[in-house]
């Protein structure tokens, strides 16, 4: 990706620089401003798609979090973190399979099954929350699982916080923080809403 980023922004320098000297001497070739548009066009594409993998990255990592804890609080580490992850993609409702065939192939689909049966009985909610730092360069999230154990009068959350890099955020983050001034955005990964 950066390797045609890097191409796509040569090609815009020199057509910058031509379109310079074009206009310096007042003469613009018929072509030039179709070549002007079609480099605009793949470097629009590039962002495009650039935006796209934060986005996958921060699901990824949201998912991460959760099929850890489902392997360790509530599947106790019974089956692999790779059948937890599925699980929790099918619990979070992720079907991209850029995402899903990342734990690659499994042999016993039902064992997923079964985590899944398990995870719902016990998680009640899961929210992601993305919260503006003072320090400009930052983000913080917090990925919180509410879950309530077998035979336990209430429930309790894990709360997991890490320092994220502005630039990993997604476009629609970043616009909630500077666009519509907000201080803290939050998404309901599970229950799933309808």
């Amino acid at each position: 990706m950066n390797k045609h980023l890097d191409e796509s922004l040569e090609n815009l320098e020199k057509m910058i620089r031509d379109l310079r000297s074009h206009l310096k001497s007042q003469e613009l070739e018929v072509g030039f401003i179709g070549q002007l548009r079609l480099q605009i066009e793949s470097l629009l594409s590039i962002f495009s798609a650039l935006e796209a993998d934060h986005e996958l990255a921060q699901t990824h990592q949201v998912l991460l979090i959760v099929a850890k804890f489902i392997n360790q609080e509530i599947d106790y580490q019974r089956n692999s973190f790779e059948t937890c992850f599925l699980a929790t993609c099918s619990l979070c409702g992720e079907t991209d399979p850029r995402i899903t065939q990342i734990a690659g192939k499994l042999q016993q689909p039902d064992q997923v099954e079964r985590v899944l049966a398990v995870a719902k009985e016990h998680i009640l909610m899961i929210e992601v929350h993305y919260e503006s730092l003072s320090e400009a360069s930052n983000c913080r999230r917090e990925t919180e699982i509410f879950s309530i154990k077998t035979g336990a009068d209430k429930p309790r959350v894990k709360r997991i916080e890490e320092e994220i890099p502005w630039e990993a955020l997604t476009a629609d983050i970043r616009d909630s923080f500077l666009r519509e001034g907000k201080q803290k955005v939050s998404y309901q990964v599970y229950p799933l809403e309808e």
